[in-house]
């Protein structure tokens, strides 16, 4: 153990240890109890200490008290190179620079993570160790950031030079996962943060503070009891689960929301003085003003407060008002709230529907209808300036129904639905506050975000213009959103000043489309277009269509019938449109208001087929025969390994990896449980393992029974021969292997 009882003086080597250890065990359970074990001693030997240094090496990504590093991989292998004196044309040269590139590794290397790749170049060429202690550490990656943050490059490689030059390999390792902010120990946030404290993850919602996570909670027999919040400091607003509404029963009373696009927002007050915060806890104080005498916003504000008010917090949705029409304008209008000013046509006017806070006691575990009623008397409402969320109160189950219909037929996007006596928790979701949108409910296909992925030309007046466009739907995987599937083609909906818009916009980046070459990120059927987008350099429309039906025009297998376009979405991002898997789970059953669903022969599941995401196998050298002559699925990887690896790791034992199970496949491996999973898993045609299976075999130099615990799914058949399988391999080998 170090030798002095302070956080600050324990070994950097000790954490790092503590690290590989974690990071190369496979049981969840145990990584756990190590580091739950290594931060008892800590508290033994240090009871009185802050832990706010090994909390923000444990969860760098939560780490809010140190500004950026600017750093990425590129940047590091660079220096590496010239520390090293490496020849830019050598082959761990190379490596460094192509990390991510498998034929770039040795046989024996399968993990693309850079700090891997670093390690291994590094292994042969540095100390076994090093006296560095955290708290030094931690100051050298306070003066990375404040090099970055002054602009000043050359400063920000020569301390990283030097901490290099100081530290052992396996140090290294693990200093560049802090400072890309991944540590990899195979472990989500809130087990890491729980580990440290029971309560951690739920402090830390409220307060979005890592240090003062560290200083409140540094007993771990202490518990917090009420959540904590301060006027003055943002938290995580509470959120609303999304729902189907023809898959659950309201009974009992509920408020029902208006659901506004607008941005959400906390407002705090305190004796004259305002503070504002956005649903990320960032501050706009500045523009909507600190008092009535210095911000336009705050100036109409603040004779709207009632007598008797001395602070609150209230929770609510900045909207954009137009002051000619007196009405509501959303996000979809290309609008910022952010940068709205009185006076304008459009100008910001704040919506509540709750408070947390008022007059210097905590609401949050007061019910809501007890809080509705102390929202209402606060502030007088204005229109434009600030007002009540529109709100009814709902009996039963029939009347959350109409309350829908009613926002379909008003084109309104959804109803929250409220609990009246939810309690406010901040950054939950499962707290009784519910989001119905049409997209939400089954049979109500409305406003669908679809991305722009091609492009037809029109004919006679508007030969050589696009005029329609193909659209299509995201498939998720590991590595993000970078695979589109086609869906639907469509050409009206939008005015011609919004398609000239559209089109200024999209133009200069259409890329002629060539049979035969379709580009990698497009997933086609027999459906093509005469022009194609990189994904990045496309916008979203949202987009209506009467009903779902089975097409093979499309590579998503179904299409919309009359599509047209409700709003061209310019403020969303690229990557924020509809995924395959979301738009399998709406229409899987359909029942409800706006269309009719012609489901498949068997009326069965939907499978979205993902696409091919098979390695290249020519450049995997084998390494063994464990898997020879064996056809093995790899659906997904989990929180551990990756899809990616578990292929590769097949391939290299002399297995066939394939995307799409057939009669030949031995097994299918599966991590993480998404749609076409959990098909392949109630429909009981094959072995569904999980991916330790292919681990284990590998450890041992064999084909291992396929263990109980490892088994998703099987035929009923199979089942019994795995289990004298398993049976037997007790018997010879007296347990099976951990």
């Amino acid at each position: 153990m170090d030798s002095d009882n302070n956080i600050e003086n324990v070994l950097f080597h000790n954490f790092c240890k503590l690290c590989e250890s974690v990071s190369k065990c496979s049981d969840r359970k145990l990584k756990i109890t190590k580091i739950k074990e290594y931060l008892r001693s800590l508290r033994v030997k240090c009871p009185d200490a802050n832990f706010f240094i090994l909390l923000r090496f444990f969860l760098p990504f939560f780490d809010r008290e140190r500004g950026p590093y600017g750093i990425k991989e590129y940047n590091l292998a660079k220096i590496y190179i010239r520390i090293l004196d490496l020849p830019k044309e050598g082959k761990d040269a190379k490596t460094l620079l192509n990390f991510r590139s498998p034929s770039t590794m040795s046989a024996n290397q399968i993990s693309t993570d850079f700090a891997d790749v670093a390690y291994w170049i590094l292994q042969n060429r540095c100390g076994n160790t090093s006296n560095l202690k955290i708290g030094e550490v931690d100051r050298y990656l306070d003066r990375i950031s404040e090099e970055h943050a002054a602009h000043n490059p050359r400063a920000v490689d020569d301390i990283l030079m030097e901490l290099f030059r100081k530290m052992s390999a396996i140090e290294q390792k693990w200093l560049i996962r802090l400072i890309l902010k991944h540590l990899n120990l195979g472990l989500g946030a809130k087990i890491l943060m729980e580990s440290y404290h029971p309560d951690a993850m739920e402090l830390y919602d409220v307060c979005s503070n890592l240090k003062k996570v560290a200083t409140r909670l540094n007993n771990e027999n202490i518990r917090l009891h009420e959540l904590d919040i301060h006027i003055f400091e943002p938290f995580r607003p509470m959120l609303s689960e999304r729902i189907d509404i023809s898959k659950k029963k309201f009974t009992g009373e509920y408020f029902i929301d208006e659901k506004l696009d607008g941005e959400r927002f906390q407002i705090h007050y305190s004796n004259g003085k305002f503070k504002y915060f956005s649903r990320n806890s960032f501050e706009f104080t500045n523009i909507y003003g600190e008092n009535h005498e210095n911000g336009y916003f705050t100036s109409l504000l603040y004779p709207k407060i009632k007598p008797g008010v001395e602070s609150f917090i209230l929770d609510g949705e900045m909207m954009g008002w137009h002051t000619k029409k007196l009405q509501f304008v959303t996000k979809a209008s290309n609008i910022d709230v952010k940068s709205l000013r009185v006076g304008d046509i459009l100008q910001p006017c704040f919506c509540a529907f709750d408070i947390v806070y008022f007059n210097g006691t905590i609401l949050t575990n007061r019910p809501n209808k007890e809080r509705i009623d102390i929202l209402q008397k606060i502030f007088e409402p204005c229109e434009g300036v600030i007002v009540h969320t529109p709100r009814i109160l709902a009996k039963k189950h029939d009347d959350i129904m109409n309350a829908l219909n009613n926002a379909i037929d008003n084109q309104l996007e959804g109803i929250i639905v409220k609990d009246i006596n939810s309690l406010y928790k901040p950054n939950s979701r499962n707290s009784g506050w519910f989001k119905l949108k049409p997209e939400y409910t089954d049979g109500a296909l409305v406003e669908l975000d679809l991305l722009i992925i091609g492009g037809y030309y029109g004919e006679g007046r508007k030969k050589g213009i696009i005029n329609q466009f193909l659209l299509g739907l995201a498939v998720p995987n590991k590595q993000g959103l970078k695979q589109f599937s086609s869906l639907c083609r469509v050409g009206s909906g939008y005015s011609n000043l919004e398609l000239n818009e559209l089109l200024s916009k999209l133009n200069p980046n259409w890329c002629k489309f060539r049979p035969g070459k379709s580009p990698p990120h497009l997933l086609l059927a027999r459906e093509k277009p005469d022009v194609w987008i990189e994904p990045s350099k496309s916008h979203i429309l949202q987009v209506k269509g009467s009903e779902v039906i089975i097409s093979d025009l499309y590579h998503f297998g179904y299409t919309l019938r009359f599509p047209r376009v409700e709003k061209v979405r310019l403020d969303k991002p690229w990557n924020d449109c509809l995924t395959t898997v979301a738009l399998a789970e709406i229409v899987k059953t359909y029942s409800a208001k706006l269309t009719n669903f012609k489901k498949r022969k068997h009326d069965s599941e939907i499978e979205i087929v993902e696409p091919s995401t098979s390695i290249d196998s020519s450049n995997i050298e084998k390494i063994g025969n464990i898997f020879d002559g064996k056809e093995i699925c790899v659906l997904t990887g989990d929180n551990t390994i990756s899809k990616e690896t578990l292929q590769k790791m097949v391939v290299e034992q002399n297995g066939s990896s394939v995307n799409v199970p057939g009669i030949k496949t031995f097994c299918i491996i599966a991590g993480d449980i998404n749609v076409r999973v959990q098909n392949i898993i109630n429909a009981k045609k094959h072995v569904v393992c999980k991916p330790i299976w292919i681990e284990n075999s590998i450890k041992n130099g064999k084909i291992l029974p396929f263990f109980p615990d490892q088994i998703l799914s099987a035929p009923i058949g199979k089942r019994l021969a795995i289990k004298k399988e398993y049976d037997r391999y007790l018997e010879e080998n007296n347990e099976p292997i951990p």
